[in-house]
């Protein structure tokens, strides 16, 4: 609050949520939890944190849910548009295969989420810098840490979703971003089925 107060800045209460973190639990089992707060700074209910892209829940960090939900829209509405090419291909030589090859599509659904599905898919991302909210283990506090990629990895200057996501796992020591996409394979093959199925004869 002190930090907002310095700077004049005028914090819209409609806007605005307070949360906070603390240890739960006996001597044998405690873990950091996230709570929501009243404009007196009680404790409402138990809740997760959203910010930068992310679900903070004390005891672990998720990806933002509805990030997810838009990922997984756009490996539908990908293999959708391919079934149609493949369907209109057909009229004209009968021999294609109807079938769609992950490494066709693979481009096109490893892009980060903020691109537009309808962009050019050979378009380079470029990224200066990474801001990320950690916790710090000794603290348990949060803190906003700011990374500089090397400049000539090429694996930071070509940003794609799973890159994200591995970041992610790297950065927060954690393996269940890769957990929140253990459906990623059956949800692209059960779109592949079904969209072949519909737009192919």
């Amino acid at each position: 609050m002190s930090l907002i107060e310095n700077v004049n800045l005028e914090i819209s209460k409609q806007k605005t949520d307070r949360y906070i973190f603390k240890y739960v639990g006996n001597n044998k089992k405690t873990r950091l939890e996230c709570f929501k707060l009243d404009e007196e700074y009680n404790i409402i209910k138990k809740d997760r944190l959203i910010y930068l892209g992310f679900e903070y829940y004390g005891y672990q960090t998720l990806i933002k849910s509805t990030n997810l939900a838009k990922y997984y829209r756009r490996l539908i509405k990908t293999v959708e548009r391919r079934a149609k090419r493949i369907n209109n291909a057909i009229i004209n030589e009968p021999t294609i295969p109807k079938a769609i090859f992950y490494s066709q599509i693979k481009k096109v659904i490893n892009r980060p989420i903020k691109d537009d599905l309808d962009k050019a898919d050979s378009k380079v991302h470029y990224k200066n810098t990474i801001n990320i909210l950690i916790k710090d283990p000794s603290t348990g506090q949060f803190k906003m840490k700011k990374i500089q990629p090397n400049s000539n990895n090429e694996t930071y200057k070509k940003s794609t979703y799973m890159g994200y996501v591995n970041r992610c796992v790297t950065i927060h020591n954690s393996k269940t971003f890769l957990h929140q996409l253990r459906k990623r394979k059956y949800i692209l093959n059960t779109a592949i089925k079904n969209k072949l199925k519909k737009f192919t004869t």
